[in-house]
């Protein structure tokens, strides 16, 4: 995020999903 402070909409949306997709993916493999 402090590589894109001029535009945080930006990172800040894609922050969020790949930390979501991240936990899933590493959830799901640690449930598996």
């Amino acid at each position: 995020s402090l590589k894109h402070p001029t535009i945080p909409r930006e990172p800040k949306f894609h922050a969020p999903h790949q930390k979501k997709i991240r936990c899933m993916s590493w959830n799901d493999i640690n449930f598996n």
